[in-house]
């Protein structure tokens, strides 16, 4: 099929090394890797990840960039997918798909909440000593 691409993904857990290759020849070595996949109308779902969280949050947060600085027609699809991902993730924060979140002001509302959360466990931290 010509219009097929092929990706082996191999995970060496004893060594936290991921290697990546694809039909292309292209091989990627990486600390973190995340695969997913979803059917919303048959409730399909497919989700793997492996490797170091924090460079996976790199991963997503350059990914995110990118597709909003690439002007190659394939970003698009990496655009639409970024905003649909983000639509979900405010539905379950509560927030509904019509108030149009935009990514920097949840992005902004996160860092906010984490400080909260932060300060708040750094005066329980003093209390307990």
């Amino acid at each position: 099929m010509v219009n097929e691409l092929n990706i082996r993904v191999i995970v060496d857990r004893g060594h936290d090394e991921i290697v990546v290759t694809d039909d292309a020849g292209n091989v990627t070595s990486l600390k973190s890797i995340m695969l997913i996949g979803g059917s919303f109308e048959s409730r399909g779902f497919y989700c793997v990840s492996a490797g170091s969280s924090a460079d996976l949050g790199w991963a997503l947060g350059e990914a995110y960039r990118y597709s909003r600085m690439s002007s190659r027609a394939e970003e698009g699809h990496l655009r639409k997918a970024f905003h649909q991902m983000l639509m979900w993730i405010a539905t379950f924060f509560g927030w509904s798909h019509g108030e149009g979140i935009d990514p920097e002001v949840l992005l902004k509302r996160w860092a906010e909440q984490d400080k909260r959360k932060a300060e708040e466990e750094s005066t329980k931290i003093k209390y307990i000593n």
